[in-house]
């Protein structure tokens, strides 16, 4: 396939930014399947060419799970997650207030309530010592 030498400079930006973005835990065969699987234009497991279903396999392989299910963005998954869940109203989640609106507009969709954590300033994650005291007894 014929690159301009635009696309190919964004493309190794691309590859640098995934691989410090995935080092801690993927490698340059994980990288080079997502970006297959981007550049057939299929990039769901819904309509494929195939990629992306060897992706979800490979993927789901090397986290230890029996399947993994790509998506395209966060917020698809949040959607899937309040169904799997069964998130009900009334029901509470426990989030941390950094972070994408997102987080808690699947909550309040489905009339949950939204409770947020403390955040520990040196790493702005969910401070732990703060989610008991966030737990409503049933």
């Amino acid at each position: 396939m014929f690159r301009t030498r635009k696309q190919a400079r964004i493309e190794d930006d691309l590859v640098e930014i995934i691989q410090n973005a995935l080092a801690t835990r993927f490698g340059i065969e994980e990288i080079e399947a997502v970006i297959r699987a981007m550049r057939s234009g299929h990039a769901s497991g819904l309509t494929s060419d195939g990629e992306g279903a060897r992706f979800a396999r490979e993927f789901a392989r090397s986290c230890g799970v029996e399947f993994a299910l790509p998506l395209n963005v966060a917020c698809n998954a949040l959607s899937i997650a309040a169904r799997l869940v069964d998130l009900k109203p009334g029901d509470e989640i426990i989030s941390n207030p950094i972070t994408y609106i997102a987080t808690a507009i699947y909550a309040l969709r489905h009339d949950a309530t939204v409770r947020f954590t403390e955040t520990e300033p040196e790493t702005l994650n969910v401070d732990e010592s703060s989610i008991e005291a966030l737990i409503t007894p049933s």
